[in-house]
């Protein structure tokens, strides 16, 4: 099917999934990193540049767990209790890269969503050769018989890029205020593991009816 121009595979699942990343004119392609929560490519991938982290404070400022703090006021000489964190565990479509670049039917896959693919579908894997690269190919069949494919790729942190054996990709969903969970596939093993929410990693979306 097609949606805003995009394409998507019914798999025989719960939802629709995107034929290749965001960012990425073909499956064969990474396609764009993008630390959890932003939607915007950038050429460092560090904790201080990061959308939802105040330097000076040194906390996440959204998608936090509720803390209180002891901090001294100059006013009244004395210390007070000031507190945070709104626990938002699952990004807001405000936050979505998939939703504000694809539409309002897409968005970033939840744990869930990646389980379910990993449990359901067949997975196979190619060696193949990309502008004198070599990659690896991870096709995933669903229960109905249609196909998408994945490609390797690595990861931005704060020491620059990293490349994997496999491929990682994010969930919607936060582990804890540093953490956000992926998809991590390495050969045929696959997990649900947790990435530092500053680091840059490629998304694949799905499409809801």
């Amino acid at each position: 099917g097609v949606e805003n121009g995009h394409e998507y595979v019914d798999l025989g699942l719960s939802v629709k999934w995107d034929v290749k990343n965001i960012g990425a004119e073909s499956p064969m392609e990474i396609g764009i990193f993008y630390a959890w929560g932003e939607k915007e490519e950038k050429s460092e991938y560090t904790k201080e540049n990061y959308a939802f982290y105040d330097d000076e404070s040194m906390r996440y400022t959204k998608y936090v767990d509720y803390w209180t703090s002891l901090d001294y006021d100059e006013e009244s000489n004395k210390l007070i209790e000031i507190e945070g964190g709104d626990e938002i565990e699952v990004l807001l479509p405000i936050d979505d890269v998939a939703t504000q670049t694809l539409g309002k039917n897409w968005r970033i896959p939840t744990q869930e969503e990646w389980n379910e693919l990993m449990m359901n579908c067949e997975l196979s894997t190619v060696p193949i050769l990309e502008n004198g690269k070599a990659l690896r190919a991870y096709t995933l069949t669903g229960p109905n018989g249609n196909s998408i494919t994945f490609i390797n790729n690595g990861s931005y942190s704060d020491y620059g890029y990293t490349d994997h054996l496999g491929f990682q990709l994010w969930t919607n969903y936060r582990s804890d205020d540093m953490f956000a969970k992926t998809i991590a596939v390495y050969g045929t093993s696959w997990l649900l593991a947790s990435e530092e929410r500053h680091h840059g990693l490629p998304i694949r979306a799905v499409y809801i009816d």
